[in-house]
């Protein structure tokens, strides 16, 4: 350091430029690190403040006020910032009187509309305090190269019902596109602001200014990303009678859209999660003159559904044909659905213009899009029967007979209708050898390497609408692969959340099939999937290679139910360590599965969090297992719930249930600043086939309670104190949506970090106390894992972990 100032301040300038990839985005650690060692000089004093001040980035919830008490003071620092970064929501903590004066003080130095309009704001309304000192910041920082708004910062919920108003940081932006368009500050556009704004992301919070169509004039915007677009005049007009069946009763938005036309520099659009009218969507197409991106998903106004989804897409590309020859990324995937049941019309068609766009290089839509759907009707249980005259294996138009020549990517996604619906809808496409896999990606994945002009791959995603998977749904696939042989080795890398990324579809595969993964790398292992994979010569080899010779798993898909394997080749080695670090990543052995249950970590400002399967346990009754984790950001909020549980069969009730002995020895290797619990959690219902991310009832067992936090309660105090099995328990009750919560929570301050018990005696006490029908519950899942949080880095390790249930 001392050094430093011997160096001239251009040279220093240079190398923190070097250093300081301004690609960093929001990964502030190093960047913040570097800055503070030009701060600590006092000879780069003259050069610290391009990199202190470069980059605001906070939630919009948690304001940085420090930062933003050194803009105030000081304004000549609003010209060194060039890029703003809100974050998903943290906790939020309103803001102090004192605050609101000092805002108000702010307000008063702005020139009009601002001055009047945000300090009534200010005044009125605490739930836009924070979003109008985003407002200033916006406004004052008028060489602004990039803003983002992450996904989940919403905006604070207001006191008045009205979201129709947009948020007051875009009044800036839209009012310079509109000085822009017009010239109305006079002819010196060199004196206008935002002259360097590249990149736009924008979390318009469920509303729809059409003063957005003044964004279009900013002279060097590139990029222009809007999410969470809603039109309120066309739900109002819904709620008065509207409805799609009669769309031309809708009134025309264009007058309230038709702002100058300018020559927009848009190169890249992006629109998600929009329920705006196609006109708004086709009149912002119209404002640039060579888009190369456009992407639109999450279309989800009744406006646009059932057969009217096509039309949608048709105006969409009929608007997109000005762009034919600059267009090079187009994802058309609106999350609709067509009616497969309609009476014939354009509903069954595919559409066309695809091959327009000769620069096209990647293409992402739907299966409908491109193929439209065969001629039938759904019968009862969703099967759906062909119309007599229609070829079951030749229906569609092959892709490659109307894609571009430029085309090297495509993407194509599946109406949820024909998943969920239509189980045997393309059956006849199959062949023998894959008819239990629906839709034989495997054989396009070959014809498109045998064209060889567009590489093709595919991704299968499980089936489920809770958030939480159904596993019996992924053994049921793994036994499905496994029949295949090495071709399901092969196949199992292309599920997604359970594929390369993680392995855990493809190791279980193999261990149907008596093989472990040190196979795959073998020789035989190597060259067994190779030749399995779809080539241009030729499909794979109808005789297995040797090693896979007489492999076809004789278990009966009963046996998968209670994750039974296979003994028809033992394992070389026996993997002892399983990591599951990917949301919802899931494994399972000996009668217990593991899951890395992130379900809240949405909530997290920053976090992460690992599960480990680590063997069996010393004594060999049961598994070992442990998890790493920090979490930060809203404290009250749980991120997660990893667990591991006892495989239970279904259709057992309480009532029939004898024993459910269980024991356990945990611990965490640190409880500074954790908040968690660690805690059995058993859902049951009266419907046996329950999904398992709920019930009826739940009933939750809390051995440790760390930082203080609490269970679900209505009043905040037990409703009882008990001792069951030997331990002393306060009992809570409350409700988690509509499923009863009864929560037996240590007594004390001391966790009970080895526990041995029988859960049939929790249920007993509750039957006898609190009427809950045992012989009408069904016992869905009989788990024991961690709440986390807020905290960490923290170790939570089960040294010993078994269960066992007897009827």
């Amino acid at each position: 350091m001392p050094g430093l100032n011997t160096l001239p301040n251009e040279l220093l300038h240079d190398i923190l430029t070097y250093i300081l990839d301004p690609e960093f985005g929001t990964t502030s650690a190093t960047y913040l690190a570097f800055a503070g060692l030009a701060r600590s000089c006092r000879a780069l004093n003259a050069i610290s403040t391009q990199y202190l001040y470069a980059r605001y980035e906070s939630p919009l919830e948690q304001p940085r006020g420090c930062f933003l008490r050194h803009l105030s003071r000081c304004e000549e620092l609003y010209d060194h910032l060039k890029h703003i970064n809100i974050l998903a929501n943290a906790h939020y903590t309103p803001l102090r009187p004192s605050t609101r004066k000092q805002l108000i003080a702010q307000i008063s130095g702005l020139s009009e509309p601002y001055r009047s309009t945000w300090t009534k704001e200010a005044q009125n309304n605490v739930a836009t305090r924070n979003e109008l000192e985003l407002a200033i910041l916006v406004l004052r920082a008028t060489n602004l190269e990039s803003m983002t708004m992450e996904r989940g910062a919403e905006r604070i919920e207001r006191r008045f019902d009205d979201l129709s108003e947009p948020p007051p940081w875009l009044l800036p932006l839209t009012n310079t596109g509109l000085a822009y368009s017009s010239q109305i500050l006079g002819s010196n556009v060199k004196a206008f602001p935002y002259q360097t704004l590249h990149s736009l992301t924008l979390n318009l919070q469920y509303s729809n200014p059409y003063s957005l169509m003044h964004l279009f004039a900013l002279p060097a915007l590139r990029s222009l990303h809007l999410i969470n677009l809603l039109d309120h005049a066309f739900l109002h007009w819904l709620r008065n009678g509207g409805g799609w069946e009669d769309l031309n009763t809708y009134p025309d938005p264009s007058p309230r859209i038709n702002t100058p036309h300018s020559q927009s520099t848009v190169t890249s659009l992006v629109l998600e999660n929009i329920n705006i009218p196609t006109a708004h969507t086709v009149s912002m197409l119209q404002r640039c003159t060579a888009l190369q991106t456009f992407s639109v998903t999450g279309v989800e106004s009744p406006l646009y559904i059932f057969s009217e989804s096509r039309r949608w897409c048709v105006n969409i590309l009929q608007a997109l044909a000005a762009h034919k020859h600059s267009l090079q990324h187009l994802r058309l995937d609106p999350d609709l659905v067509w009616q497969l049941d309609a009476d014939g019309g354009d509903e069954w068609a595919s559409l066309h213009g695809f091959g327009e766009f000769k620069g096209l290089k990647s293409l992402d839509t739907t299966f409908s899009n491109l193929f439209g759907h065969p001629r039938g009707r759904l019968l009862d249980g969703g099967v759906f029967r062909f119309e007599d005259g229609v070829d079951a294996q030749a229906w569609w138009t092959p892709a490659k007979d109307f894609l571009p020549d430029s085309c090297e990517e495509l993407r194509v996604r599946f109406d949820g209708v024909l998943e969920v619906n239509c189980d045997e809808l393309f059956l006849g496409l199959l062949n023998s050898a894959s008819s239990r896999l629906r839709m034989n990606f495997w054989d396009v994945q070959r014809a498109f390497r045998e064209d060889g002009r567009i590489d093709f791959d595919y991704t299968k995603g499980f089936d489920y609408w809770d958030s939480e998977m159904d596993f019996s749904k992924f053994d049921d696939v793994a036994y499905r692969l496994a029949q295949l042989g090495a071709k399901g080795v092969a196949m199992a890398t292309h599920y997604e959340g359970y594929g390369e990324a993680n392995g855990l579809l493809q190791d279980r595969v193999m261990e149907l099939l008596g093989l472990d993964r040190s196979w795959l790398f073998s020789v035989d292992g190597f060259l067994s999937v190779a030749l399995a994979a779809p080539t241009a010569e030729g499909t794979s080899p109808t005789t297995p290679p040797p090693l896979l010779q007489n492999l076809t798993p004789t278990a009966p898909p009963s046996a998968l139910l209670q994750r039974s394997t296979p003994t028809t080749r033992t394992p070389t080695t026996v993997l002892e360590t399983v990591s599951l670090c990917t949301q919802y990543a899931y494994y399972s052995t000996a009668g217990y599965e593991i899951l890395n249950n992130l379900w809240g970590k949405d909530a997290a400002s920053s976090g992460s969090q690992c599960t480990y399967y680590e063997g069996s346990s010393s004594s060999g009754s049961g598994i070992k297992w442990s998890s790493t984790w920090t979490w930060q950001g809203a404290e009250n909020n749980v991120k997660s719930y990893v667990y591991a549980g006892r495989i239970v069969s279904k259709g057992n009730t309480i009532a029939n249930i004898k024993t459910m002995s269980t024991q356990i020895d945990w611990n965490y290797n640190t409880t500074n600043n954790v908040r968690a619990n660690v805690a059995y959690d058993i859902f049951t219902a009266q419907d046996p086939n329950h999904v398992n991310s709920s019930g009826d009832y739940e009933l939750m067992i809390w051995l440790g309670r760390l930082g203080g936090v609490w269970p679900i309660s209505q009043s905040g105090s037990p409703i009882a104190t008990v001792t069951i099995a030997g331990y002393n328990f306060d009992l809570y009750f409350g409700y988690n949506g509509s499923m009863k919560v009864y929560s037996f929570v240590r007594s004390g301050s001391n966790d009970i970090t080895s526990f041995r018990a029988d859960v049939k005696l929790f249920f007993n006490y509750l039957v006898s106390n609190q009427q809950y029908p045992a012989s009408s519950q069904n016992l869905i899942v009989y788990q024991i894992g961690t709440e986390a949080f807020t905290g960490g880095p923290a170790k939570f390790s089960v040294s010993s972990f078994s269960a066992g249930i007897t009827v």
